[in-house]
This record gives structure tokens, sequence and C-alpha cells, in this order.
């Protein structure tokens, strides 16, 4: 079961703060199928994700930053076609430092340094 908190969440997301991006995504998106969450953060676009794949999809959610993937873990542990992964992905090969702006959790967080 999803927390009050996360679904609240995945509400202002998909109405509020980024409805034209979770619209198109979720109208390409069928049951049964394999998606993937980069940044998936606190799991606002997970939890539409895994409502619209159904029982027979998976959805990977991959979180690289320790804090929130701790939280974002918790909160689907009993989601069976959510897998929690602590790891940013890349279009390049290789190993990368993670940049959280203000050193603190961040959904800007990145694999690109911008400060230099």
């Amino acid at each position: 079961m999803i927390s009050p908190k996360t679904y609240y969440r995945a509400l202002r997301y998909r109405y509020k703060l980024d409805p034209q991006e979770l619209s198109f995504l979720i109208s390409n998106v069928r049951k049964g199928d394999v998606v993937v969450d980069v940044g998936a953060h606190k799991g606002g676009y997970t939890y539409w994700f895994h409502r619209q794949i159904g029982a027979k999809g998976m959805c990977y959610a991959f979180e690289p930053q320790s804090n929130i993937y701790s939280k974002l873990s918790r909160e689907f542990r009993k989601i069976k076609n959510v897998t929690c992964i602590p790891k940013g992905l890349s279009s390049k090969a290789g190993s990368f430092d993670l940049f959280i702006p203000g050193d603190v959790s961040s959904p800007g967080a990145t694999l690109e340094n911008h400060s230099t």
C-alpha cells in the first residue's frame, strides 16, 4: 500500500507539476510493459507507471541518492511490479560522481558537474 504522502505527490505531479509529460508517458505505456524510471526521486512517476503496467509489467526505479533511495524503496517494498535500484544511469560508459546541488538530497542531482 502506498502512503498518503506518496499518493499526494503522485497526484501533484500528474495534475499540477507535469501534467503533459505524465499524460504522454502514461498514454504510451501498456499493461505488461517494462518501464524504467531514471532518477525516480520520491516516486511521483513510479506510482503512475506501476498502476499503468499492471501486475504482469515491471517498473525499474533508479535513484542514486542514498537517502532518497531508502525512502523510495521503503515506499514501494510491497509493490510487486516495482524494483528500486540504488544507482544512477547515463548514456556514457564508466563510473561517475553524483553532483547534488547544496550537498543535500535534491531532484536536481546530476552526473554532470555544472559548477565548473
